[in-house]
């Protein structure tokens, strides 16, 4: 505070108080900590070179994850962590790596320099190649891959013959691995040696049988032709990862063959798993319990066809389908003889604001199919437009209304609306959450906070809810 005397008459001095200007380097250690953690890599690492106080806390958070998006980069970014192993090397705990395969020869520049870092990394945590089977030709690179020893994520895209023959033979216990975009050459050889090879086809350093274990959380991507059943490896899935725990498991359309491998019939699976996603075609092989079921986006008639069967053989606790906002209730009205654990149901309508008619046709037809599901007892609806058009948000206030007026077991509901803009992934928009009071034709909506709701799917999702079935945390009702 300042004091300034602006007048002298009659003894009278008057202050102003004026703000003291902020000094970030006077904050407690663990508050600029805090700060510095939300500011991407480079602006922390511009941080650290401004003052001496904030160089440790700001270079942690500018090296420990780090996003190479060109060979120019990589290159730079290799020379200046090598250039100071011990201070640099060791704050790295997650690198991507999407160098891209227009410039192959250019990419063999940058090789060196990676397999440097990889081999002087103490506390690399997460790793991901976007062109996995190019970058992978270099021998030295799929070797300091292979030595790494403290990896828990490891995530291959674009993945062949050579991603699966390294991730076969890894040093370090994985707990999630993401296998994704299949090359289709060679597709069924890939296939089999990822999931179900001939041992005389294995190399002595072969360590799958025993590293594979300790992976938790699988992201595949398989192709294969997918007009039968048969051809999709759901047994080879659970046998080669026994202690899985979320799955998202994707089946990519391939050209028929001659010789494809019919697999047994039947299904297969684990004793639990937390959350499983993919399509109905590509889960109908497996078997449950499993907590949370995802279907990602489906045609009614495909949704209706296979997704019933699915949820009666996988019994979820909690189900989302994405699906375009069509009146059909069929899939809705057979739900509800197929689902004895259902309590938790979420909706998600894929480019809702096309067509404001498509969604006024759905909430009069499906909110009152929904009615037959008696033991729903919270309901979320995801209205996206993917055109950024105009969606109308009080819409949410009716639709929650009407879910709350038909399905009588509810007790929270929650509405998101919102768009994915042009050219990007992720949604933008708002969140509303419910709470349902009120018995019969009294049934009404309270507005509570997006904190309280947050808490309400957790706990929908938690272990104890899954054994339990019911909402009895007083927290939730507060006015009980």
């Amino acid at each position: 505070m300042t004091d300034s005397s602006i007048g002298s008459n009659k003894g009278l001095q008057i202050h102003h108080a004026f703000p003291t200007r902020m000094n970030l380097q006077s904050l407690a250690p663990d508050i600029v900590e805090e700060l510095v953690s939300y500011l991407p890599s480079p602006d922390a690492l511009r941080l650290s070179m401004t003052a001496h106080g904030f160089r440790s806390i700001a270079k942690r958070r500018a090296l420990a994850e780090v996003r190479l998006r060109s060979t120019e980069r990589a290159t730079v970014f290799c020379k200046y962590m090598l250039t100071d192993i011990p201070d640099r090397l060791r704050w790295l705990r997650q690198l991507e790596i999407h160098l891209g395969t227009f410039y192959e020869e250019r990419i063999s520049l940058a090789i060196p320099g990676l397999v440097r870092v990889l081999a002087h990394a103490p506390a690399l945590r997460s790793l991901t190649f976007d062109d996995a089977e190019v970058m992978l030709e270099s021998g030295i690179l799929a070797a300091a891959v292979r030595m790494l020893t403290t990896l828990e994520e490891l995530n291959l895209r674009k993945y062949g013959l050579l991603s699966v023959s390294t991730v076969r033979r890894l040093s370090s216990n994985l707990r999630k691995l993401g296998l994704t975009s299949m090359l289709l050459p060679r597709r069924d050889v890939v296939l089999n040696m990822l999931l179900c090879p001939a041992p005389e086809d294995l190399t002595d350093d072969d360590q799958a049988d025993e590293r594979w274990k300790s992976i938790e959380e699988l992201e595949l991507d398989v192709a294969c032709p997918a007009d039968s059943i048969r051809t999709i490896p759901h047994e080879e899935i659970v046998q080669s990862f026994p202690n899985l725990r979320r799955l998202h498991f994707t089946v990519t359309e391939a050209p028929e063959e001659e010789d494809v491998r019919m697999r047994p019939a039947g299904r297969a699976g684990w004793p639990h798993l937390d959350r499983l996603t993919g399509t109905p075609a590509s889960l109908g092989g497996f078997n449950g319990p499993v907590k949370c079921l995802w279907f990602t986006q489906e045609t009614p008639e495909n949704l209706l066809e296979q997704g019933i069967a699915v949820v009666r053989h996988l019994d979820p606790v909690m189900l989302s389908v994405t699906i375009h906002p069509l009146p059909d209730t069929r899939f809705w009205n057979q739900l509800a003889e197929n689902s004895n654990r259902l309590r938790y149901l979420r909706i998600e309508l894929a480019n809702a604001g096309k067509e404001v008619v498509e969604l006024d046709e759905w909430r009069a037809h499906v909110p009152a199919a929904l009615g037959r599901l008696v033991d729903i007892v919270c309901a979320t609806v995801v209205i996206t437009d993917v055109q950024s058009g105009a969606l109308f948000l009080p819409i949410g206030d009716v639709i929650a209304q009407e879910l709350a007026t038909h399905v009588h077991s509810l007790r929270y509901v929650c509405i998101q609306a919102g768009s994915i803009p042009e050219e990007e992934e992720e949604w933008y928009g708002k969140v509303n959450w419910w709470r349902v009071a009120g018995s019969a034709k009294q049934r009404r909506v309270e507005r509570v906070t997006t904190g309280l709701g947050a808490y309400v799917e957790k706990y929908l999702t938690s272990d104890k809810f899954e054994r339990t079935l019911s909402l009895d945390d007083r927290r939730l009702f507060p006015d009980a």
